[in-house]
């Protein structure tokens, strides 16, 4: 199979969270040399804007909290806004394991041709000195909701083991263990040079940290993974390479040329290339739609061509890596499409529940006449409300009143509100009798404020019956008032006042609680000033 370095496709991924996007165009080439951007949707779906960083537990050997926690708000501050206080949601991070990074130098045997004469070389041992860096460290990650309730929990883990020639240029990114993408955030230019190594245990550290920053990003957030890709360049296929070599690729095109092309040999290329068009078609569907459904035809047909391209040409080791990408490329934006999906559920879900305790709340508040049941339970709550142990009085009111829970929750509330008010109106009804006389004004205002309270007039003469006082002006008869029935509906009301006994001889007439206009007291004794006695 005959290559060469085209341009495939450069597909960004660019949209928030919640949502998916990304752009599709010239990503750059040089010799030809281009890379594929290929859209990795986060593994976790929270749905936050704010976030609270924290290092809360850490090993022993490890004593780089703040710079981890730096490390991990410089990565994820371009998507959450970092609080340094409470956020939409908290990180917590701990420090589970910590290899401290260690550098050192070795001498290793090897073996080595060496010239001794024109005709003749023969092979020698000699010692070769290494560089050798190892280090690792391990966290437990829980992000928390605002009121503590666990979202998410993973455990990323990165690790360093590698060794070089110090006699050679090597980059040192050839080891094992630490990912690319670390050490390309050490070796980034404006750090180190593009082809500097990692020398110190300084660096190692600061390689780590970084890897499990972009680790806990990957969980989070959208990124994109970059990808170099090749087109078959068989001359048959030349016209349809060309096509797809510029700022705005031809894929279109590109397929129609390939899909009329004979091919003399390698029919495996041909269909690679087709392959390759579908996916980048799927792409720029996506990134179009933002939604990974519209561009299910163009992966189904990719993929369906990739495995085509293998049974035609099955040793084609780049056939087989496309297609491999394609899958997981597929996987992760179906997974995205199903956590879109799960996340509206369960949006949905919290929208009823909270609708649900909005319309249980305004069912406890109502103030809508009593039932038959809830009538008799009222009188029963407010008898037992008098003891020192009322008992369980909810359980009352579902197992013998057979009423509901936000029946017997609504009765319950009013009536241990009831008893609230009734202390506050005492309070201030003491304060109004302090000099045994309660004039028009003051009741004015204590029927004002008992109104306010929804107080009945039963409860304000079971306050105002503990007193006796004066009410100049009241009138001299005032009618019985009807017995009292329980309000399904408490409102305040002015208290009914009973008609006064007459006194007996020689005592002084004293104003019934509650009296209204004032009149003048009446005695059979010689006459005094009306006065009030405690009984």
């Amino acid at each position: 199979m005959r290559f060469t370095w085209v341009l495939a496709i450069a597909a960004t991924m660019v949209f928030p969270l919640g949502a998916g996007k990304f752009n599709h165009g010239l990503l750059g080439t040089s010799s030809d040399v281009v890379r594929l951007r290929v859209p990795r949707p986060p593994d976790a779906y929270p749905q936050i804007k704010s976030v609270n960083v924290q290092i809360v537990e850490a090993d022993k050997g490890f004593t780089d909290q703040a710079r981890l926690r730096m490390t991990i708000e410089q990565k994820l501050n371009k998507d959450f806004k970092i609080e340094s206080q409470k956020g939409d949601a908290t990180l917590k991070i701990s420090v589970v394991t910590y290899d401290v990074p260690t550098v050192r130098r070795e001498m290793r045997k090897e073996t080595k041709s060496v010239e001794v004469s024109k005709k003749e070389w023969k092979t020698v041992e000699v010692s070769v000195p290494y560089w050798v860096g190892k280090g690792s460290i391990s966290l437990s990650v829980r992000l928390l909701d605002a009121e503590g309730d666990t979202l998410d929990t993973f455990d990323p883990t990165s690790s360093y083991s590698q060794s070089r020639p110090l006699e050679s240029d090597a980059t040192g990114t050839t080891g094992s263990g630490l990912m690319s993408r670390a050490l390309h955030a050490v070796n980034t230019p404006k750090q180190r040079g593009p082809s500097a190594p990692v020398d110190t245990a300084a660096d190692i550290n600061a390689a780590l940290l970084s890897d499990l920053g972009h680790q806990i990003l990957r969980r989070y957030v959208n990124t994109v993974d970059d990808l170099e890709i090749k087109l078959g360049c068989d001359d048959e296929l030349r016209a349809g390479n060309k096509l797809v070599l510029g700022t705005q690729p031809d894929w279109e095109g590109a397929i129609k040329l390939w899909e009329a092309v004979k091919m003399k040999k390698n029919e495996g290329d041909r269909i690679y290339n087709l392959a390759v068009a579908y996916e980048a078609l799927a792409y720029k569907e996506y990134a179009a739609t933002l939604n990974p459904v519209s561009a299910s035809e163009y992966f189904a047909k990719a993929l369906d061509t990739y495995d085509r391209a293998m049974k035609a040409d099955p040793t084609e080791k780049y056939i087989q890596g496309a297609a491999e990408r394609l899958r997981l490329a597929k996987t992760n934006l179906d997974r995205a499409k199903d956590q879109r999906a799960n996340w509206e559920t369960e949006r949905e879900k919290r929208r009823q529940e909270y609708h649900a305790r909005l319309e249980g709340q305004r069912a406890i508040d109502s103030r809508r006449e009593d039932s038959d049941q809830e009538k008799s339970f009222r009188r029963m709550v407010r008898r037992n409300l008098r003891s020192p142990n009322p008992g369980d009085l909810a359980k009352m009111g579902q197992d013998v009143f057979k009423l509901n829970e936000l029946e017997t929750t609504r009765i319950l509330k009013q009536e241990n509100a009831r008893l609230v008010s009734v202390s506050e109106y005492e309070t201030q009804f003491k304060m109004v009798v302090d000099d045994k006389v309660v004039s028009k004004e003051e009741r004015e205002d204590l029927t004002l404020f008992a109104q306010g309270k929804n107080l009945d007039a039963d409860d304000l003469r079971a306050v105002e019956a503990k007193y006796t006082f004066a009410e100049p002006g009241a009138p001299k008869a005032v009618p019985v008032a009807a017995p009292a029935t329980v309000s399904t509906a408490p409102r305040a009301t002015s208290p009914t006042v009973p008609k006064p006994a007459a006194p007996k001889a020689g005592t002084p007439a004293t104003a019934a609680p509650g009296a209204g206009p004032k009149a003048a007291a009446v005695s059979v004794a010689p006459a005094k000033p009306a006065t009030a006695a405690k009984k």
